[in-house]
């Protein structure tokens, strides 16, 4: 079921980078929030699929995938969830740290696959298993994920950006921790809810 979903994503991914072959990023399709408050609202869901450069496409077009497959959660429309709420609370982060950051917009996966990140850590750390090296990885994994987060919040700085060698154009670093927030939010929401939902009554036989 998971492919027939990534089908659609990877799709939109190609789609809306065919520019680059030309060597241009797609402006129609970023966020640019004047144009958005001008009417241009699909750019609210195109710009993760956009990316500046080929290298900014494979960073983060490979983690999403990888961080999509390994989700447990079962459904697909609480996976779709995943995705639009790590895409607008990643979003939301994003536009406010805009006018310090210098960037004229935003774009990239890399906010939901951070927040897919967080999801996937939350699940291992709630899983059934009795395998404490389990709980153990998705723990140390949201610790980690944390500290990167809160580092890139402070700085206004990528973790490792030096290494990039300005390949992701202007990174908005706080757009990454929205997208932990509301994924974990959301993976917390469904958790209760799941806790919450009336169990269905044990059948008794009567077998005298």
């Amino acid at each position: 079921m998971k492919r027939r979903e990534l089908f659609i994503y990877i799709a939109a991914v190609v789609i809306l980078n065919l520019t680059l072959l030309w060597g241009r990023v797609n402006e129609a399709m970023i966020f640019l929030p004047d144009e958005v408050m001008a009417g241009q609202v699909w750019r609210l869901v195109t710009h993760p699929f956009v990316h500046v450069s080929w290298y900014h496409l494979l960073l983060d077009g490979v983690a999403f995938i990888v961080l999509y497959l390994q989700l447990t959660e079962p459904g697909r429309l609480k996976r779709t969830a995943y995705v639009a709420v790590c895409g607008l609370t990643s979003l939301l982060a994003a536009a406010s740290a805009l006018p310090a950051t210098g960037a004229f917009g935003y774009c990239g996966l890399s906010g939901i696959a951070h927040g897919l990140m967080a999801v996937s850590a939350l699940e291992m750390i709630f899983t059934a298993s009795h395998d404490r090296s389990v709980r153990r990885t998705g723990t140390w994994s949201l610790v980690l994920l944390t500290a990167k987060c809160l580092y890139e919040a402070f700085t206004g700085t990528m973790f490792f950006g030096f290494i990039h060698m300005g390949m992701l154009g202007t990174p908005v670093a706080l757009a990454h921790g929205g997208g932990v927030l509301g994924g974990a939010a959301l993976f917390l929401v469904f958790r209760f809810a799941s806790r919450m939902r009336p169990r269905s009554p044990c059948t008794v036989f009567n077998l005298s």
